[in-house]
Order: structure tokens, then C-alpha cells, then sequence
């Protein structure tokens, strides 16, 4: 019997595959098979279950990974969300990355003037996240990915992927403890356990100051069990003393590189 030949990839296809095999991980040749069955998908990836199907998928390799860049800043377009008012708005992500420092902001609806239908810097608060621990306690209805229409390439998966990436390494050159402290997970410990850590407020009886629910914003004369200042024991480090730095992980770049570019620029991001 002699063996079929599939035309070669455009390159829009395989960008798309590397997207979806970086969402999905080590398994995803069996997710891409179940949502061909499904029909869960839309655009190139979808075209390619009918002009190569899944006899082709078994065999197929990606293609080798290119070194992470040195730099990078990246628009995007998630999608869009309603506003209060009920019009709909781009959702924007601003990723960039430049001598080791990564920097994640965003803008619901930027506007010519200047201004925003919505929030903007730090708007992953605004979203429900994968894990509910990440939401952050001052929003009580958080926007779920079901309320996002998300633009060509993008999906709840991606999006929820970007937001994690955006929880733990915005910023990765301020982490307020040493290497064994945030193992440790100090950073994670909360004052009241019954509330969230991103709950603020005030959360012990004679607490002077608002501050989010984590024993590493007081001190250990404001609560017993306080870890801001309180030395590492194993290197002596005063939580909370300086910034500390966090190397980004390659594939955390990498995967941040390969989400589909802003198919529309915004006013500004």
C-alpha cells in the first residue's frame, strides 16, 4: 500500500500547532485528537484535521525550539470584554523582557484620549485565574475566561496559561525573600486562615495598619507569627531587606513569545 504524502505546513499552521503543544504540554497530541473529535477547535488547526488528519498527527514532529531571546516585547490581543455599559472592548496585554527583568501590564478598551474603557497596569487582578487562591479578594466577581471573547489563535487555556505566568513572574527581579524563604512559601502563609491571602484589609485584633492577609506583611512585634524581617536560618536573609532577583525560565519566555501578536494595535498599552 503505498504511503500518503501531505503537503508541507504553512508556516501560520505550525505556529499554530507550537502554540497549542505549549498550552497543552507533554500530552497534547492526545487533547488536539480529542477536541478533532469534538470540534472544539476553529481556524488552521481545525483545517488540519480534515487535509491531514490523525494518522499524520501520530507521526508528526515540531519543529526544534529556537533559544529563548534576549529581548522581547510583545502586544496582544486577547480578545474582548464587556464593559459595565455593556459595549464591547479590546482586552490588551503588554509583555516585555529586556536584561533579564520581565514586565507584564494590560488595558481593557484603551481610547485615542489616553484614557480606558476599563482598567489598565495590573488588570489580572480583574480576572478569575486557574487556581481561585490567585484571585485577588477585592474583586467579588471576578471576570471568568466563559465572559471573554477571545480573538483567533487565543483560547481559555492560553489566556489562563498567560495569567499564571503573569501571577508568578511579573516583576521577577522584586521578590522580597531568598531562595529558601520562597520555598518555603512565606510569601503564601496567611494571617487569617478562613480569608484569602489576596484578601486586604485588617486581619488580627490590634492590627494598626491594612495589609494583605500574609504574615510576611507584619512584624513579628505587630503578630506573633509576623516574618517581615525575620531572618532565613539558613542564610541569615531579612525577609523583606531588599529586592531579590528570580531568573525567568527559558520556556517561560519562549511560551510568552509564542502567543499570537495583537492582530490590531491599540491606542496604547
Amino acid at each position: 500500500m503505498a504511503t500518503r504524502e501531505y503537503r508541507p505546513l504553512t508556516t501560520e499552521e505550525t505556529s499554530a500547532l507550537t502554540r497549542y503543544a505549549a498550552a497543552h504540554g507533554r500530552t497534547w497530541k492526545a487533547s488536539l485528537q480529542h477536541d478533532w473529535m469534538t470540534a472544539a477547535l476553529t481556524g488552521p488547526i481545525h483545517a488540519l484535521r480534515n487535509s491531514h488528519g490523525p494518522s499524520w498527527l501520530v507521526a508528526y514532529k515540531l519543529p526544534a525550539a529556537e533559544p529563548a531571546p534576549k529581548a522581547i516585547r510583545k502586544t496582544m490581543r486577547v480578545g474582548t470584554v464587556k464593559t459595565y455599559g455593556g459595549a464591547s472592548v479590546s482586552l490588551y496585554v503588554r509583555a516585555e523582557y529586556e536584561e533579564g527583568r520581565l514586565s507584564i501590564s494590560g488595558v481593557i478598551g484603551p481610547r485615542p484620549s489616553g484614557n480606558a474603557a476599563g482598567g489598565c497596569g495590573q488588570i489580572e487582578m480583574e480576572f478569575a485565574h486557574r487556581d481561585p487562591k490567585d484571585n485577588d479578594g477585592r474583586y467579588e466577581h471576578p471576570i471568568t475566561p466563559d465572559q471573554i471573547t477571545f480573538a483567533d489563535g487565543w483560547t481559555a487555556n492560553l489566556w489562563l496559561d498567560l495569567l499564571d505566568i503573569w501571577k508568578k513572574w511579573h516583576l521577577n527581579d522584586m521578590r522580597p525573600g531568598c531562595e529558601h524563604q520562597m520555598a518555603e512559601g512565606w510569601d503564601k502563609r496567611p494571617i487569617d486562615p478562613t480569608k484569602p491571602t489576596s484578601t486586604y484589609g485588617k486581619h488580627f485584633p490590634g492590627q494598626k495598619y491594612d495589609s494583605w492577609n500574609m504574615l510576611a506583611w507584619v512584624r513579628a512585634d505587630e503578630h506573633p507569627d509576623g516574618l517581615l524581617s525575620k531572618p532565613c536560618p539558613t542564610c541569615g536573609y531579612k525577609y523583606g531587606s531588599a529586592w531579590r532577583r528570580v531568573e525567568v525560565p527559558a520556556e517561560v519566555i519562549a511560551k510568552l513569545q509564542s502567543y499570537p501578536d495583537a492582530d490590531r494595535q491599540p491606542a496604547w498599552v
